[in-house]
């Protein structure tokens, strides 16, 4: 099992590198023109660079004719693409500290003994597990479970109260 998930990654990696490099010119291509072009800056603090960025990786249609035809392609579609990735990360350390507190509770002292690998596939379990339908339905299911538990908990708690009473009249 270990050699064959080993066998898809590397496939997997091989697959990124070749997509990687295919794209590599036009990444550097597209730095190249970005660090030659005179950028006006704004300091005076309205600079929005989410809005920038995604302003420099989209293509200009005119809308008056149909179908609307190409004017400008995007300036710098690879670097804005990069740039919303950066941008979109959280600056807080909330949810890493949040995933610390997990892997904590994830390997205790019987856990001790895991391997790396079998490590990182649990925290990505619990921490996608709300994106992967089959254990959305599971506690779905475990929910309905424990809500029909708690009910019946209350009625034979309610029919065993009502019996008591009919006893002590």
């Amino acid at each position: 099992m270990e050699k064959r998930a080993q066998k898809r990654r590397e496939e997997f990696e091989a697959e990124q590198a070749a997509q990687a490099n295919a794209q590599a010119p036009a990444l550097k291509n597209e730095v190249e023109l970005y660090l030659s072009q005179d950028l006006v800056q704004d300091f005076d603090g309205s600079l929005d660079l989410l809005a920038f960025w995604s302003d420099k990786g989209r293509d200009r249609y005119d809308t008056t004719v149909e179908p609307p035809a190409l004017i400008m392609p995007a300036e710098f579609p690879i670097l804005a693409t990069l740039a919303r990735i950066v941008f979109s990360i959280d600056a807080t350390s909330c949810q890493a500290e949040r995933n610390f507190s997990i892997l904590a509770l994830t390997l205790d002292d019987l856990r001790a003994s895991l391997g790396d690998c079998k490590v990182e596939q649990m925290m990505f379990l619990k921490l996608n597990s709300d994106h992967i339908p089959e254990f959305r339905a599971a506690r779905d299911r475990k929910a309905k479970l424990e809500a029909l538990r708690l009910a019946t908990a209350a009625e034979v708690t309610a029919a065993v109260g009502a019996s008591e009473g009919a006893e002590v009249a």
